[in-house]
């Protein structure tokens, strides 16, 4: 349908009536403006009393205690009481804790020491760097038996804590603090392979080295 202009000539009384151009508006075309125009979500602030500021991700957060369910996997539940940072529902994402499958063989997960595997059980974080919340959940488990999955959890005699970590070229290194306790021999092969797991699953960490209390693990683990 043509809109119509109409035109008032000044010199006589007379109304004329002319159609506009086909296909062409006589009033300018709109435009839709905003007065504050869009929005953004300011960047996340670390806490600079963290240590992990250099994790996987743009910045350094704390990690959540697992709330652990029958099928043994791990959900994030409140934060501990004086631990920094926060959840930040926006970063969720899969990861996974390792745990051990007795005499498996390597069938369902990663060959380790005395004919075991070292299984990935997959979980949820919701920090924007989760290095340290994996870390912080997986010594949260002082369950010898992992949930109805039965895996063998070979840090549970054991007391640490996660205290950070920093990532440079490709290596990782973590640092716990507390008493590592294994239930013997074939422990020590399974608690290499939980304690290095959880770092060594990012694609920006070829290698990764714990210290607990500032005692390389290997030297940890010879001392048992």
């Amino acid at each position: 349908m043509h809109r119509v202009a109409r035109i008032v000539l000044a010199a006589a009384p007379v109304l004329l009536v002319l159609p506009a151009a086909c296909g062409q508006s006589a009033d300018p075309p709109s435009v839709a403006a905003t007065q504050d125009g869009p929005t953004t979500s300011a960047p996340a602030v670390p806490d600079p009393s963290d240590t992990s500021q250099n994790e996987p991700g743009p910045t350094a957060s704390s990690a959540l205690p697992p709330g652990q369910d029958s099928s043994g996997t791990v959900a994030p539940g409140p934060a501990a009481s004086g631990e920094p940072g926060a959840s930040h529902p926006e970063h969720t994402a899969r990861h996974s804790l390792t745990f051990i499958a007795i005499g498996d063989g390597g069938a369902t997960g990663h060959p380790v020491g005395c004919g075991d595997s070292a299984v990935p059980v997959t979980v949820t974080t919701e920090t924007i760097a989760p290095l340290g919340e994996l870390y912080r959940a997986l010594l949260a488990v002082d369950e010898q038996h992992y949930g109805a999955s039965g895996l063998y959890n070979a840090l549970a005699m054991s007391d640490l804590s996660y205290q950070g970590a920093t990532i440079a070229d490709g290596h990782a290194t973590v640092r716990l603090a507390g008493d590592l306790t294994m239930g013997g021999e074939c422990d020590i092969p399974r608690v290499r392979a939980q304690l290095t797991e959880p770092a060594l699953q990012f694609g920006n960490v070829d290698s990764v080295e714990v210290y607990i209390d500032g005692t390389p693990l290997d030297d940890a683990l010879s001392l048992r």
